[in-house]
Protein backbone atom coordinates (compact mmCIF):
# COMPACT_ATOMS: atom_id res chain seq x y z
CA UNK A 1 0.00 0.00 0.00
CA UNK A 2 2.75 2.45 0.90
CA UNK A 3 4.90 1.41 -2.05
CA UNK A 4 2.03 1.88 -4.49
CA UNK A 5 1.28 5.38 -3.20
CA UNK A 6 4.88 6.41 -3.54
CA UNK A 7 5.23 4.98 -7.01
CA UNK A 8 1.88 6.36 -8.11
CA UNK A 9 2.68 9.87 -6.77
CA UNK A 10 6.02 10.14 -8.58
CA UNK A 11 4.59 10.88 -12.04
CA UNK A 12 2.23 13.50 -10.62
CA UNK A 13 5.16 15.26 -8.92
CA UNK A 14 7.19 15.28 -12.14
CA UNK A 15 4.27 16.69 -14.11
CA UNK A 16 3.74 19.38 -11.50
CA UNK A 17 7.44 20.31 -11.59
CA UNK A 18 7.41 20.43 -15.40
CA UNK A 19 4.34 22.67 -15.45
CA UNK A 20 6.00 25.00 -12.95
CA UNK A 21 9.15 25.12 -15.10
CA UNK A 22 7.14 25.88 -18.23
CA UNK A 23 5.19 28.57 -16.42
CA UNK A 24 8.39 30.20 -15.15
CA UNK A 25 9.96 29.97 -18.60
CA UNK A 26 6.89 31.60 -20.15
CA UNK A 27 7.05 34.40 -17.60
CA UNK A 28 10.73 34.96 -18.39
CA UNK A 29 9.94 35.13 -22.11
CA UNK A 30 7.18 37.66 -21.48
CA UNK A 31 9.46 39.79 -19.30
CA UNK A 32 12.27 39.72 -21.88
CA UNK A 33 9.85 40.63 -24.68
CA UNK A 34 8.50 43.47 -22.57
CA UNK A 35 12.02 44.76 -21.90
CA UNK A 36 12.93 44.51 -25.59
CA UNK A 37 9.76 46.38 -26.59
CA UNK A 38 10.48 49.12 -24.06
CA UNK A 39 14.07 49.36 -25.35
CA UNK A 40 12.89 49.71 -28.95
CA UNK A 41 10.30 52.28 -27.91
CA UNK A 42 12.99 54.34 -26.16
CA UNK A 43 15.16 54.13 -29.26
CA UNK A 44 12.29 55.28 -31.42
CA UNK A 45 11.68 58.25 -29.15
CA UNK A 46 15.42 59.09 -29.31
CA UNK A 47 15.35 58.92 -33.10
CA UNK A 48 12.32 61.20 -33.29
CA UNK A 49 14.00 63.67 -30.93
CA UNK A 50 17.18 63.70 -33.03
CA UNK A 51 15.14 64.13 -36.21
CA UNK A 52 13.37 67.14 -34.76
CA UNK A 53 16.70 68.62 -33.59
CA UNK A 54 18.26 68.19 -37.01
CA UNK A 55 15.22 69.71 -38.67
CA UNK A 56 15.45 72.68 -36.28
CA UNK A 57 19.17 73.23 -36.97
CA UNK A 58 18.66 72.99 -40.74
CA UNK A 59 15.82 75.52 -40.59
CA UNK A 60 18.06 77.92 -38.63
CA UNK A 61 20.85 77.58 -41.21
CA UNK A 62 18.34 78.08 -44.02
CA UNK A 63 17.04 81.31 -42.45
CA UNK A 64 20.60 82.57 -41.94
CA UNK A 65 21.50 81.78 -45.55
CA UNK A 66 18.45 83.70 -46.76
CA UNK A 67 19.62 86.71 -44.73
CA UNK A 68 23.06 86.49 -46.38
CA UNK A 69 21.48 86.32 -49.83
CA UNK A 70 19.27 89.35 -49.14
CA UNK A 71 22.19 91.43 -47.82
CA UNK A 72 24.40 90.45 -50.77
CA UNK A 73 21.73 91.35 -53.33
CA UNK A 74 21.10 94.61 -51.51
CA UNK A 75 24.83 95.44 -51.55
CA UNK A 76 25.01 94.75 -55.28
CA UNK A 77 21.87 96.67 -56.25
CA UNK A 78 21.97 99.67 -53.91
CA UNK A 79 25.15 99.87 -51.76
CA UNK A 80 24.65 103.57 -50.95
CA UNK A 81 21.83 102.70 -48.55
CA UNK A 82 24.17 100.51 -46.48
CA UNK A 83 27.38 102.53 -46.09
CA UNK A 84 26.94 105.41 -48.55
CA UNK A 85 29.39 103.80 -50.98
CA UNK A 86 29.16 104.03 -54.74
CA UNK A 87 29.24 100.72 -56.60
CA UNK A 88 32.78 99.56 -57.33
CA UNK A 89 34.65 96.46 -58.38
CA UNK A 90 35.80 95.28 -54.93
CA UNK A 91 32.38 95.76 -53.35
CA UNK A 92 30.79 93.65 -56.06
CA UNK A 93 33.37 90.90 -55.52
CA UNK A 94 32.71 90.84 -51.76
CA UNK A 95 28.94 90.84 -52.30
CA UNK A 96 29.26 88.05 -54.88
CA UNK A 97 31.26 85.92 -52.42
CA UNK A 98 28.63 86.45 -49.73
CA UNK A 99 25.90 85.59 -52.25
CA UNK A 100 27.64 82.33 -53.19
CA UNK A 101 28.05 81.43 -49.51
CA UNK A 102 24.37 82.10 -48.91
CA UNK A 103 23.34 79.96 -51.87
CA UNK A 104 25.61 77.11 -50.76
CA UNK A 105 24.29 77.18 -47.19
CA UNK A 106 20.68 77.36 -48.36
CA UNK A 107 21.23 74.37 -50.67
CA UNK A 108 22.86 72.31 -47.91
CA UNK A 109 20.18 73.20 -45.37
CA UNK A 110 17.44 72.31 -47.88
CA UNK A 111 19.06 68.91 -48.45
CA UNK A 112 19.22 68.40 -44.69
CA UNK A 113 15.54 69.23 -44.28
CA UNK A 114 14.57 66.92 -47.15
CA UNK A 115 16.76 64.05 -45.89
CA UNK A 116 15.34 64.39 -42.38
CA UNK A 117 11.70 64.39 -43.48
CA UNK A 118 12.14 61.63 -46.08
CA UNK A 119 14.52 59.58 -43.85
CA UNK A 120 16.95 59.23 -46.74
CA UNK A 121 20.00 57.69 -45.06
CA UNK A 122 22.27 57.82 -48.13
CA UNK A 123 21.64 61.53 -48.53
CA UNK A 124 22.27 62.00 -44.81
CA UNK A 125 25.63 60.25 -45.09
CA UNK A 126 26.69 62.43 -48.02
CA UNK A 127 25.49 65.52 -46.18
CA UNK A 128 27.53 64.51 -43.12
CA UNK A 129 30.67 64.34 -45.26
CA UNK A 130 30.02 67.73 -46.89
CA UNK A 131 29.26 69.47 -43.58
CA UNK A 132 32.34 67.86 -42.01
CA UNK A 133 34.57 69.13 -44.84
CA UNK A 134 33.11 72.64 -44.55
CA UNK A 135 33.62 72.59 -40.77
CA UNK A 136 37.26 71.50 -41.16
CA UNK A 137 37.93 74.25 -43.73
CA UNK A 138 36.23 76.79 -41.47
CA UNK A 139 38.34 75.64 -38.52
CA UNK A 140 41.58 75.86 -40.55
CA UNK A 141 40.73 79.37 -41.75
CA UNK A 142 39.95 80.43 -38.18
CA UNK A 143 43.28 79.04 -36.94
CA UNK A 144 45.20 80.81 -39.72
CA UNK A 145 43.42 84.08 -38.99
CA UNK A 146 44.17 83.68 -35.30
CA UNK A 147 47.92 83.35 -35.91
CA UNK A 148 48.24 85.89 -38.73
CA UNK A 149 45.61 88.44 -37.65
CA UNK A 150 48.15 90.61 -35.85
CA UNK A 151 50.44 90.82 -38.90
CA UNK A 152 47.55 91.62 -41.25
CA UNK A 153 46.17 94.20 -38.85
CA UNK A 154 49.45 95.98 -38.04
CA UNK A 155 51.24 95.83 -41.38
CA UNK A 156 48.37 96.22 -43.83
CA UNK A 157 45.22 97.72 -42.32
CA UNK A 158 46.95 100.43 -40.29
CA UNK A 159 49.15 101.36 -43.25
CA UNK A 160 46.11 101.55 -45.51
CA UNK A 161 44.43 103.90 -43.05
CA UNK A 162 47.49 106.16 -42.94
CA UNK A 163 47.74 106.28 -46.74
CA UNK A 164 44.11 106.40 -47.92
CA UNK A 165 41.90 107.87 -45.19
CA UNK A 166 40.78 111.42 -46.04
CA UNK A 167 38.55 112.30 -43.07
CA UNK A 168 34.83 112.68 -42.46
CA UNK A 169 34.23 114.27 -45.86
CA UNK A 170 36.45 111.88 -47.79
CA UNK A 171 35.24 110.99 -51.26
CA UNK A 172 37.16 107.78 -51.90
CA UNK A 173 35.71 104.35 -51.20
CA UNK A 174 38.07 103.59 -48.31
CA UNK A 175 37.15 106.73 -46.35
CA UNK A 176 33.41 106.19 -46.78
CA UNK A 177 33.65 102.53 -45.85
CA UNK A 178 35.73 103.23 -42.73
CA UNK A 179 33.43 106.05 -41.63
CA UNK A 180 30.42 103.80 -42.09
CA UNK A 181 32.03 101.00 -40.09
CA UNK A 182 33.08 103.32 -37.27
CA UNK A 183 29.57 104.76 -36.97
CA UNK A 184 27.84 101.40 -37.30
CA UNK A 185 30.04 99.45 -34.84
CA UNK A 186 30.78 102.45 -32.56
CA UNK A 187 34.54 102.08 -32.86
CA UNK A 188 37.49 104.29 -33.83
CA UNK A 189 40.27 103.42 -36.27
CA UNK A 190 41.80 99.97 -36.62
CA UNK A 191 43.51 99.66 -33.24
CA UNK A 192 42.14 102.82 -31.66
CA UNK A 193 42.03 106.60 -31.94
CA UNK A 194 45.84 106.85 -32.15
CA UNK A 195 45.81 105.42 -35.68
CA UNK A 196 44.91 108.84 -37.11
CA UNK A 197 48.12 110.51 -35.91
CA UNK A 198 49.97 109.21 -38.98
CA UNK A 199 47.14 109.74 -41.49
CA UNK A 200 48.52 112.37 -43.89
CA UNK A 201 45.35 113.23 -45.83
CA UNK A 202 43.32 113.37 -42.62
CA UNK A 203 45.76 115.84 -41.03
CA UNK A 204 45.67 118.03 -44.15
CA UNK A 205 41.87 118.27 -44.25
CA UNK A 206 41.17 118.28 -40.50
CA UNK A 207 44.31 119.70 -38.83
CA UNK A 208 42.50 120.69 -35.62
CA UNK A 209 40.92 117.30 -34.99
CA UNK A 210 42.71 114.49 -33.20
CA UNK A 211 40.38 111.94 -34.77
CA UNK A 212 37.37 112.12 -37.13
CA UNK A 213 33.87 112.88 -35.94
CA UNK A 214 32.88 109.34 -36.93
CA UNK A 215 34.64 108.26 -33.71
CA UNK A 216 32.38 110.45 -31.57
CA UNK A 217 29.57 108.92 -29.54
CA UNK A 218 26.14 109.52 -31.03
CA UNK A 219 22.79 109.82 -29.33
CA UNK A 220 20.44 106.86 -29.32
CA UNK A 221 17.27 108.96 -29.37
CA UNK A 222 15.52 110.84 -30.79
CA UNK A 223 18.08 111.41 -33.59
CA UNK A 224 20.66 108.59 -33.83
CA UNK A 225 22.87 110.53 -36.27
CA UNK A 226 23.43 113.47 -33.95
CA UNK A 227 26.77 113.65 -32.09
CA UNK A 228 26.49 114.23 -28.35
CA UNK A 229 29.23 116.88 -28.10
CA UNK A 230 31.96 117.44 -30.71
CA UNK A 231 34.16 119.53 -28.40
CA UNK A 232 34.15 117.01 -25.57
CA UNK A 233 34.71 114.27 -28.12
CA UNK A 234 37.89 115.92 -29.44
CA UNK A 235 39.06 116.44 -25.86
CA UNK A 236 38.79 112.69 -25.30
CA UNK A 237 36.24 112.75 -22.49
CA UNK A 238 34.91 109.37 -21.46
CA UNK A 239 31.47 108.69 -22.84
CA UNK A 240 31.88 111.10 -25.76
CA UNK A 241 34.41 109.21 -27.90
CA UNK A 242 34.62 105.55 -28.93
CA UNK A 243 38.13 104.46 -27.92
CA UNK A 244 37.75 100.83 -28.93
CA UNK A 245 39.36 99.84 -32.25
CA UNK A 246 37.23 98.41 -35.03
CA UNK A 247 39.47 95.33 -35.28
CA UNK A 248 38.58 94.34 -31.71
CA UNK A 249 34.86 94.85 -32.29
CA UNK A 250 34.88 92.88 -35.55
CA UNK A 251 37.05 90.15 -33.98
CA UNK A 252 34.52 89.77 -31.17
CA UNK A 253 31.68 89.59 -33.69
CA UNK A 254 33.46 86.96 -35.82
CA UNK A 255 34.42 84.90 -32.77
CA UNK A 256 30.76 84.81 -31.72
CA UNK A 257 29.73 83.91 -35.28
CA UNK A 258 32.41 81.21 -35.51
CA UNK A 259 31.42 79.46 -32.30
CA UNK A 260 27.75 79.71 -33.24
CA UNK A 261 28.51 78.15 -36.63
CA UNK A 262 30.60 75.39 -35.02
CA UNK A 263 27.83 74.67 -32.51
CA UNK A 264 25.21 74.40 -35.26
CA UNK A 265 27.49 72.12 -37.30
CA UNK A 266 28.13 69.87 -34.30
CA UNK A 267 24.40 69.68 -33.62
CA UNK A 268 23.63 68.75 -37.22
CA UNK A 269 26.44 66.18 -37.31
CA UNK A 270 25.25 64.59 -34.06
CA UNK A 271 21.71 64.34 -35.38
CA UNK A 272 22.87 62.90 -38.69
CA UNK A 273 25.16 60.36 -37.04
CA UNK A 274 22.36 59.23 -34.73
CA UNK A 275 19.97 58.79 -37.65
CA UNK A 276 22.59 56.82 -39.61
CA UNK A 277 23.42 54.70 -36.55
CA UNK A 278 19.81 53.79 -35.91
CA UNK A 279 19.35 52.80 -39.55
CA UNK A 280 21.79 49.89 -39.11
CA UNK A 281 19.65 48.61 -36.22
CA UNK A 282 16.53 48.64 -38.43
CA UNK A 283 14.67 50.99 -36.11
CA UNK A 284 13.10 52.88 -38.99
CA UNK A 285 11.63 49.58 -40.27
CA UNK A 286 9.65 48.92 -37.07
CA UNK A 287 6.08 50.31 -37.28
CA UNK A 288 4.96 52.29 -34.25
CA UNK A 289 1.70 50.28 -34.11
CA UNK A 290 3.67 47.10 -33.45
CA UNK A 291 5.82 48.84 -30.83
CA UNK A 292 2.89 50.12 -28.78
CA UNK A 293 0.94 46.90 -29.20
Amino acid sequence: MVTTAVVGGAPNGCLLARSNCLENLWRLLLISAEIQTTHISLKMDTVLCMKYLMFFFCVLVFIGSLCLIIVAIWAIIDPKRILDIHPNYFLKIAASIILLMGLLLSWLSYLGIYATVAEDVKLLKNLVIVVLVISIVKLLVTILLYFFAAKIRDKYLVNQLAKKYEGDDGTNVYSKALNGFMIMFQCCGILGSRDFQDAEFFKEKQPRDSWPQACCTRGKSPEPEEILDVKLCQEGKDGYVNNLGCSQVIAYFFSWYTWTFVGCCLGVLAAEQMCCYTYHHKIFMVPRSQIHD
